[in-house]
């Protein structure tokens, strides 16, 4: 099986055709899922790239979604905790988990 990313630049280009083309968003949709099945994008991925596609004019579009920054799940260096530490002695109504 094809990598994940692989068949996005895929359907990136299909995509970029079918904008050209004066498809709907709905139309692309139902042609991907034909197409690519269970590895087809979302609509709603659909949705986004076609108006990025439509906002730049043509084929320069930046299809790839921006990264997602998250903050960590834990945060347990030593300088962390000694910092949480000192925040939850100096008031007591925080507490630790």
């Amino acid at each position: 099986m094809a990598f994940v990313s692989d068949t996005h630049y895929k359907q990136q280009a299909v995509i970029e055709f079918l904008v050209a083309e004066k498809e709907s968003v709905g139309n692309i949709h139902k042609q991907l899922c034909a197409v690519y099945g269970s590895c087809a994008v979302n609509r709603s991925t659909v949705g986004r790239w076609f108006q990025r596609v439509k906002a730049s004019g043509g084929g320069d579009a930046e299809l790839h979604d921006r990264p997602q920054f998250r903050c960590p799940a834990t945060a347990t260096s030593p300088d962390m905790l000694q910092c949480a530490d000192g925040i939850i002695h100096a008031d007591r109504r925080i507490t630790s988990q």
